[in-house]
């Protein structure tokens, strides 16, 4: 029996509220509620004999009722609501309020059902209701939008009832309950709600999209207890796609209450805006901005470039200290994308408040490289004559530093995937930059490599954390793709790019 024909097992239960004291026959003492089915008799003595605390129950229900009566008189609610006020627009405003989708019509039908049924308490199958259902097809919908409706969506139905019930003047509770003790310690059929686990239920049901028919078998429950149990869940809204019905909606709406005339007189008419900066400000299309301008009577003005006013950061509100900017950009020559990296910004930010600051740009080719342009005033000074103004400078202390490690220049060269005349050239070239020996040269190039003092000294300034962060960052930043006879070795790619790591503020400035 347990967890058959529930619908039918709620009806005939309620009804059955009405029989005890009632000196009519069953079939009188039931009619206003729902027509007497000629098998409610047979249910109830079933229902008796397999559960006898069944009938004390609703004994103990019924005199509860008699002695104290109920807040709520569903027969005045069910004569004043044959039907529910609620209209498309008046739900599209609960859906707006509640971060839920409106959808078509039969989302609107299924939630005056649902109000239908919470403010009569009237039985859905019973088709002298006009909210009845009209097949079972619909029963199934309704129950599926009763269970995917949201927390917000739920409180929103509760408040339209509370008011359709003040609109009618009746002071009441939406929905009452008798207390618990009615029933307390029978024994009746199937398991207390309360005794579900609702983390559990909220995983199957929420977070893996479960059915109510799979979460009652593995819970032990009918489908009925996953539908109450579920209404008590908190379930968020989704997240929408931004062409979403809920988000245009959203969007519309807060473009109503800025929108206005004032909005266009004061930022197109007076600041001169045209209507790329106030989508960019604001975040809404130019379609949308267009049309609400002509819809309040303001005509858009498109202006030559020459005459269009150029609104500046500096008036719209700092962001970025000028002065800091300057020192950046035009002092330590830090690239565009490298500023915009430290600060979260994208390139073309920075591209735009160095123009309205008036910090003029650097010119484009090899001598404008961002890592050749960077000056450093707190590194040692051979590391600072090797890569200020010397492209490919951080690579040349790399190498210097991975062939030290080797026994001669031709095992490094070998090792490091490059030819020895080119690795030579590249130490040339370093100690050239610097202006003294860093190595001191054997007769043949498979003699061991020693440093000079002040290669020692340059090695030993490459240790230091933050000038390592530095030669990882930008070592690899000018060097030609690699080629050559041998295969690049596992510690070259130690190196990384300087795309990988944030600028570091503290030793670039």
């Amino acid at each position: 029996m347990r967890g058959a024909h529930t619908d039918d097992l709620a009806i005939d239960l309620a009804r059955a509220l009405l029989i005890p004291g009632n000196p009519v026959r069953n079939i009188h003492a039931t009619s206003e509620l729902n027509p007497w089915r000629n098998n409610v008799s047979i249910f109830l003595s079933e229902i008796a004999a397999h559960y006898p605390d069944t009938l004390t129950a609703l004994c103990n229900i019924a005199a509860y009722l008699d002695t104290h009566g109920a807040p709520i008189d569903y027969r005045r609610r069910r004569t004043a609501f044959t039907d529910v006020d609620l209209t498309e627009a008046q739900f599209a405003q609960i859906c707006l309020r509640a971060d839920a989708n409106p959808g078509r019509g039969a989302r609107l039908l299924h939630a005056r059902r649902h109000l239908f049924a919470l403010l009569t308490g009237a039985d859905l199958f019973n088709r002298r209701h006009q909210m009845a259902f009209a097949n079972p097809h619909e029963r199934g919908h309704y129950h599926l939008f009763q269970q995917q409706m949201t927390s917000t969506l739920r409180a929103e139905l509760h408040r339209h009832a509370t008011d359709l019930l003040a609109a009618a003047g009746i002071d009441e509770p939406v929905t009452w309950s008798p207390p618990g003790q009615c029933v307390a310690g029978l024994k009746l059929p199937g398991r207390e709600p309360d005794d579900i686990d609702l983390n559990a239920l909220h995983q199957m049901v929420i977070v893996d999209g479960t059915s109510s028919r799979s979460v009652a078998r593995r819970l032990g429950v009918t489908v009925e207890h996953v539908r109450y149990a579920s209404q008590q869940l908190h379930r968020l809204p989704p997240q929408r796609a931004p062409n979403s019905k809920p988000r245009i909606s959203k969007l519309r709406a807060r473009a109503e209450q800025l929108l206005t005339r004032e909005f266009f007189q004061r930022e197109h008419v007076a600041a001169g805006k045209n209507l790329a900066t106030l989508a960019t400000e604001t975040g809404f299309s130019r379609w949308m901005l267009h049309e609400h301008a002509r819809a309040a009577g303001v005509k858009i003005v498109t202006r030559k470039i020459k005459e269009r006013v150029k609104v500046t950061r500096a008036l719209r509100g700092d962001r970025i200290d000028p002065q800091w900017l300057r020192e950046q950009a035009g002092t330590l020559h830090r690239a565009n994308t490298d500023i915009a990296a430290e600060l979260g910004l994208s390139h073309e930010t920075i591209r735009r408040y160095r123009r309205d600051y008036g910090i003029p740009s650097r010119p484009t080719g090899g001598h404008s490289h961002v890592v050749s342009n960077l000056r450093h005033p707190n590194l040692p000074r051979d590391i600072r004559l090797a890569v200020e103004g010397q492209r490919g400078g951080w690579q040349r202390l790399h190498r210097f530093q991975q062939m030290i490690a080797y026994p001669s220049m031709n095992t490094a060269a070998a090792a490091l995937g490059l030819h020895t005349q080119n690795l030579n050239l590249q130490i040339q070239r370093l100690e050239t930059d610097i202006g003294g020996q860093l190595l001191q040269r054997a007769p043949h190039r498979y003699a061991p490599m020693v440093p000079t003092r002040r290669g020692q000294r340059l090695l030993d300034h490459l240790k230091q954390p933050a000038i390592r962060e530095l030669l990882d960052r930008y070592a690899d930043a000018n060097a030609r793709p690699k080629c050559g006879p041998y295969k690049r070795s596992t510690s070259d790619n130690t190196t990384s790019s300087v795309n990988d790591a944030p600028p570091s503020v503290a030793v670039s400035r």
